[in-house]
This record gives C-alpha cells, sequence and structure tokens, in this order.
C-alpha cells in the first residue's frame, strides 16, 4: 500500500500562491485528500462541502516496479507520523513514572486506588480509557483516606437543554436532597441512575430516594467514571424489576 500522490505546486516567498477557495488571501495550508491549498479553516470546510473531499489521505496499491519519488516520500511521512506517536506515548508513560517516583499524584495510581474503594463500598466502577472526553471530565478523588467525593452529571428530562457537570466533587456523605438543593433542582421531582451495563434501546433505570446520602445510593450499582442523575418531575421512566424473592411453603 502507498499513499495517492497528489500534485501541488510548490510556494516560494518570491511566487506566493493564492487560496484556491476565496482567491483573496495567501494559501496557509494544504489538503492531505486532493492537495487543494487554502488559507483558513473557514476556507478548509467550504472546500470539503463544495468539492465533496472528505480531508483524507488516500491509500492504493501501488507495484514496486511503479513506485516513484512521491510513493516513496508518503510511505516515508507515514512511518515519521507513526514515530512521533510511539515516541509521544513513550515520553508520556515516562512522565507518569517519575510523577510517581516523586510522590507526585499519579492519574493512573489514582483511578487504581478509586476504583478499588468503590469495590470495598459495594459500587461498580468502570473506567473508560485514557483520554476518552468522560475520564477527561472526571475530577471524583478520595478524600481523608475512605470518603469518595464523586464528580455528578445531571439532566433535566423537563428542560432537554439543561444537562451539566458538578463544577466540583460532592462527598459521598450528601444527602440527595441537599444535593438538588446546591444545584437549584426541585426536591419534588423523581431522581433516576441508569441501570449499566444495558442495551442502549432498552433502558432501564433505579428511582433513588432522595433522602439517602449518595455513598447509600451508589451501593450495589454500577457507574461509569461518575454518577449520571436523571431528574424529572413528569416523565415516568422504566424501573429496573424488583428482585422476585422465593415463596416459602407454608407448613
Amino acid at each position: 500500500m502507498a499513499r495517492v500522490p497528489f500534485t501541488a505546486p510548490m510556494i516560494d516567498d518570491k511566487n506566493e500562491e493564492m487560496c484556491g477557495v476565496c482567491k483573496e488571501k495567501v494559501c496557509k495550508y494544504c489538503c492531505p485528500g486532493c492537495g487543494k491549498r487554502t488559507c483558513s479553516l473557514e476556507c478548509c470546510q467550504s472546500h470539503k462541502k463544495k468539492d465533496g473531499c472528505d480531508g483524507k489521505r488516500k491509500f492504493e496499491y501501488v507495484p514496486l516496479q511503479k513506485m516513484g519519488l512521491a510513493e516513496f516520500s508518503g510511505d516515508l511521512e507515514l512511518l515519521h507520523g507513526a514515530e512521533r506517536l510511539q515516541f509521544s506515548a513513550q515520553k508520556k508513560r515516562k512522565n507518569d513514572t517519575t510523577q510517581q517516583k516523586s510522590g507526585k499524584k499519579c492519574p493512573q495510581k489514582q483511578r487504581v486506588a478509586l476504583r478499588h474503594l468503590a469495590e470495598r463500598k459495594n459500587i461498580r466502577l468502570l473506567h473508560m480509557p485514557m483520554g476518552m472526553s468522560r475520564q477527561k471530565l472526571n475530577k471524583s478523588f478520595i478524600r481523608d483516606s475512605n470518603v469518595i467525593c464523586w464528580q455528578i452529571e445531571f439532566q433535566v428530562l423537563d428542560n432537554p437543554n439543561r444537562q451539566f457537570i458538578s463544577n466540583e466533587p460532592i462527598a459521598e456523605t450528601t444527602l440527595i436532597k441537599t444535593i438538588l438543593q446546591q444545584f437549584d433542582l426541585p426536591t419534588s421531582a423523581f431522581v433516576y441512575l441508569p441501570l449499566l451495563p444495558a442495551p442502549a434501546n432498552n433502558p432501564t433505570y433505579y428511582l433513588l430516594d432522595i433522602d439517602t446520602s449518595l455513598e447509600i445510593a451508589l451501593t450495589d450499582k454500577c457507574i461509569i467514571e461518575f454518577p449520571k442523575f436523571i431528574i424529572s418531575q413528569k416523565t415516568s421512566l422504566p424501573l429496573v424489576p424488583s428482585p422476585i424473592l422465593p415463596s416459602i411453603p407454608s407448613s
């Protein structure tokens, strides 16, 4: 496999090429997909929409006998890109190790400690891979060696535009009613917690008692990174079926 070369004129200071979209400014960027030169993000997006270009480099098989300088340069660029990614990953791993040896907090070590403490409290905590958006948003931490302060996500069904995440983690000893009051949410509303893992097309929910603490509400539950509360005064959501207790035969 080799990169399909595109024909793009060379630019120098004496003969600057103008943007291929607006024709008004000197170009700064080159589309990886087709080689069209643009001057800004707006012109780049306009080019993709107008020309139907996805902006991705194209690949196709090129026999060894037909490989020229352009194909060789493209393959070499691809290898250099992979080498840069490898170097970046090794540098990050080295920095994490250095932080750990110097006594500074290591994100990976914090995640493991948080998961182990949650397990001891009968809370199943699932972590997403490092770098995922939900993982980056998670600020949950351990306080006083035994208290988890949770980041919480809120979704208000009665107001579809209101979905937010707490600015600061909340101690698990806090009552859910107090949390609602803290964020100006009605204490008369129902508070749901999604059952996880569950199929996306058939979700079910736990109905939480707002007079209990966050720790009790999360006991025997599964969460991904941090809990998500769904608040509603009108909408009734499908609930997790209550366990059926075995009948005791009469003597």
